[in-house]
């Protein structure tokens, strides 16, 4: 993990961004 770059872990971070306001979209409910 700790030899992963910077570069790396933006674009992860970015997925799981994306990835929770997708999930959040389709169960507001759950969000809340």
């Amino acid at each position: 993990m700790a030899t992963i770059r910077k570069g790396q872990v933006r674009k992860v971070g970015g997925r799981v961004m994306q990835f929770q306001a997708a999930f959040v979209a389709e169960s507001p409910q759950d969000a809340a």
